[in-house]
């Protein structure tokens, strides 16, 4: 399976093992991040303008927007890929979304959305899932400390 179908894999699988794959093309976790920035920024926009040109110039019913849109936040759920730059790690999102205690794949769960949802949760019962690690608790009491007032005390 050649390097296209990784990036929309992103959510379901575990980087780990993406890069697994990868590693007999030579890509190891700095170029994946590398190739995944290029991605959601550079090959989005490309993307875009060329898709407003199509629909000026060619036919202005074909729209690849939603394609866009998700190739944007490289293939993860929206929320998820905005809670990275706030240093909350994709697959710490995964395991509080596998846990049930939020649903990631909620198309209107936005940023505002999940951040409120966090805060009602609390760091003390998002800490009780149990397919957190005790390094994961500790990005997440990180994490939490950037989206309340309170400090969070250890």
């Amino acid at each position: 399976m050649g390097r296209r179908r990784r990036i929309p894999r992103n959510w379901r699988r575990e980087i780990p093992d993406l890069l697994l794959e990868l590693d007999d093309e030579g890509i190891d976790v700095e170029l994946f991040f590398q190739l995944e920035r290029t991605v959601t920024f550079k090959l989005t926009t490309l993307l875009s303008d060329a898709n407003e040109l199509h629909k000026v110039i060619v036919d202005p019913n074909v729209d690849v927007s939603p394609f866009i849109a998700r190739l944007g936040h490289a293939f993860l759920p929206g929320a998820v890929y905005q809670l990275e730059e706030y240093g909350l790690p994709r697959m710490i999102s995964r395991k509080i979304h596998r846990s049930g205690a939020m649903n990631f794949n909620d198309p209107s769960l936005d940023l505002p959305t999940a951040i409120k949802a966090f805060q009602s949760i609390g760091l003390e019962t998002i800490s009780k899932i149990p397919s957190l690690s005790r390094f994961d608790v500790y990005v997440l009491k990180f994490f939490y400390e950037g989206i309340t007032q309170d400090p969070i005390k250890s």
